[in-house]
């Protein structure tokens, strides 16, 4: 089991890992950024939501972990139960599979 600071680093090192745009970053820098929503319980899944609904892509990004730091700004207060997180995560769930279906249907009316 991880204290408090493995777990801030544990979703840094993810973040870092997963985000196109936060590669190359500090693990250390990034787990401070994210030491709230850590701290509140996030999952990698739940940054993911949030970020989506909060920006959607990012094409250039100058300084990942300030960029970070502004989508983050109050995201544990206003996701701050687990059933609200959830509800976050089904709705980006659902907007994949949206994109994707336009997509596909793309590609056939283009054949």
């Amino acid at each position: 089991m991880l204290n408090v600071v493995g777990r801030r680093f544990q979703l840094a090192r993810e973040l870092t890992q997963e985000l196109d745009w936060l590669r190359g970053c500090s693990v250390p820098r990034i787990a401070w950024v994210a030491r709230h929503i850590a701290d509140a319980g996030w999952t990698m899944t739940d940054v993911r939501a949030w970020l989506h609904f909060r920006r959607g892509d990012v094409t250039r990004v100058r300084r990942g972990s300030g960029l970070l730091a502004a989508l983050l700004a109050d995201a544990e207060t206003l996701l701050d139960t687990l059933e609200k997180r959830v509800t976050a995560v089904e709705d980006w769930h659902a907007a994949q599979k949206a994109t994707r279906r336009h997509r596909i249907q793309q590609v056939r009316a283009r054949t």
